[in-house]
């Protein structure tokens, strides 16, 4: 047998631990590596809102934009009951992204209106998208031409804890008028479509895009009339909550509408939280403004592309990473 060598047993032992050091350490960058690959490459899931309603049509066309245009992102939509369902998904992290609109996303960030005991801090903005106008839409026969004339009337006010409902709330209460007031039924916007052509109720409160294609059909079959939130009652709305702001619905935007009519109108946001990184954030406001004319061909609701109708005006505090893309987008312009 060989005598042992002290020398030459150092000497392999030496080169046996160099080398699980260096097998430790490439195993902990791939590690690492694979790590940072599943982040940028997770699912983000954007809540929208009722299948046929405008944030699930938003949804669906905003979608594929930012999958083609953000490297890495795999977005896909989930279809909710709106606004308010769509905080509480972003809150119990079950979506990371959201359709809301700017009267909810205020009232879950300040932690006031509804939201008084769910306050939610972290929630953010990356960009405002387009104006809802609240619509209130009666037909010829019911005899509502004001504000007064819905009371011991049969109303929808939107599905129940809704966006829609929130701004039915704070409308009839600018008029001095409450639910006991009224016959008030919780329906979704199908359905308060499908009542208002069937007859079932007199009236309903409908936030939407303008025109709504929905109630453009809707308009063709039956006389609609379109009660306008004016004088007194829009001037409480504007000293109150400063989300709303005013917006006259031009006469023509409805089949047999003669007439102008004004009303108060939101903002529609797209939101996230504290939780999505600065440099994802950066990247989703970077790909909305860079990529809005295409945005808008397929969903025209949407307004003319700059900083102020998209990144200037949210009702949230913006995201950092927005926040950052609005700094450097204005110190080039």
């Amino acid at each position: 047998l060989n005598e042992w060598n002290p020398e030459v047993w150092t000497h392999e032992k030496f080169s046996v631990f160099c080398l699980l050091l260096c097998l430790l350490l490439l195993g902990g960058c791939a590690g690492s590596s694979q790590s940072r690959d599943k982040m940028q490459n997770k699912t983000m899931r954007l809540a929208t809102g009722q299948s046929g309603g405008a944030y699930a049509g938003l949804g669906d066309v905003l979608t594929p934009l930012l999958n083609q245009n953000m490297k890495g992102a795999a977005v896909k939509t989930v279809e909710t009951n709106g606004s308010a369902a769509n905080i509480e998904l972003l809150r119990q992290k079950r979506a990371e992204l959201a359709l809301v609109q700017g009267d909810a996303a205020y009232g879950a960030h300040t932690g006031t209106e509804s939201y008084q005991n769910r306050k939610m801090s972290n929630l953010q903005a990356i960009g405002t998208l387009f104006v809802e106008p609240v619509q209130i839409i009666t037909y010829d026969v019911t005899g509502i031409r004001k504000l007064s004339d819905l009371k011991g009337k049969t109303v929808s006010v939107g599905a129940a804890g809704s966006g829609m409902e929130s701004n039915a709330q704070q409308v009839l209460a600018a008029a001095g008028i409450t639910y006991d007031d009224l016959n008030i039924q919780y329906l979704s916007v199908a359905d308060t479509l499908r009542a208002l052509k069937e007859g079932t109720v007199d009236a309903a409160f409908v936030t939407s895009v303008l025109p709504t294609p929905a109630l453009q059909e809707l308009s063709r079959q039956r006389r609609l009339v379109f009660v306008p939130i004016a004088g007194q009652a829009a001037e409480e709305l504007l000293r109150k909550y400063d989300f709303y702001q005013e917006l006259v619905i031009p006469a023509g935007t409805y089949a047999n509408q003669t007439e102008a009519c004004p009303t108060v109108a939101v903002e529609c946001l797209l939101v996230t939280t504290d939780g999505t990184s600065k440099e994802n954030a950066h990247k989703l406001a970077e790909t909305l403004y860079d990529h809005w004319n295409e945005l808008r061909q397929q969903f025209p609701y949407l307004p003319e592309r700059s900083l102020e109708n998209i990144l200037q005006n949210t009702e949230i505090p913006l995201t950092p990473g927005a926040e950052q893309f609005l700094t450097e987008t204005e110190a080039k312009q």
